[in-house]
């Protein structure tokens, strides 16, 4: 597939993603919280959903996409396809009642809260909340990644969780990728 080379300090690590999952050659169910916030903002926001719904719609599968503005949720399904499932709630919330159904989750992507610089912790505190709300949902071989990572980003806690779990590391760069082991 190809990927927008406007991702900037993104683009490695979608790259590393997306590789991985086309080489599981079934149909992917891919699981974000944080959807398309501005229009073609490939530099700032990545458009991962755009990306998602690309990669659905050559391997099979389905996108959820959990954001809680209503105006992003419905810029971002008014620029993807069918196989795009968006929900305008509490990611957390979303998470947990989805994990009730049978969904596994062949990559769990989180993006949600905006991250403070100057005081991350609410930020990585929220990430892995969602992460813990998905977990059931998660199996050998899902990958969990992480947007806007530098030093103490959104996937820090997901990270010391990650290794304490032994999963292993797909990418380590400005999203941080986990593969289920």
């Amino acid at each position: 597939m190809e990927i927008n080379s406007r991702l900037n300090h993104r683009y490695d690590a979608m790259k590393a993603i997306i590789s991985y999952l086309e080489n599981l050659n079934k149909p992917l169910n891919i699981v974000e919280t944080g959807c398309i916030r501005i229009l073609d903002n490939w530099e700032g926001d990545g458009q991962s959903t755009i990306l998602w719904d690309n990669l659905v719609n050559l391997t099979g599968g389905m996108v959820y996409s959990i954001d809680i503005d209503p105006i992003a949720t419905s810029l971002t399904q008014s620029l993807v396809s069918d196989r795009v499932k968006v929900y305008t709630a509490d990611s957390i919330s979303t998470l947990t009642e989805l994990a009730l159904t049978d969904i596994k989750i062949d990559l769990l992507y989180l993006d949600s809260y905006d991250i403070d610089w100057d005081n991350p912790n609410l930020s990585m505190e929220h990430h892995l909340k969602e992460f813990k709300a998905a977990a059931g949902m998660l199996s050998k071989g899902s990958v969990v990644a992480v947007d806007d990572n530098i030093i103490l980003g959104k996937g820090y806690l997901i990270g010391l969780e990650a290794e304490r779990l032994g999963y292993s590391t797909l990418i380590d760069s400005y999203i941080r990728a986990w593969i289920v082991e």
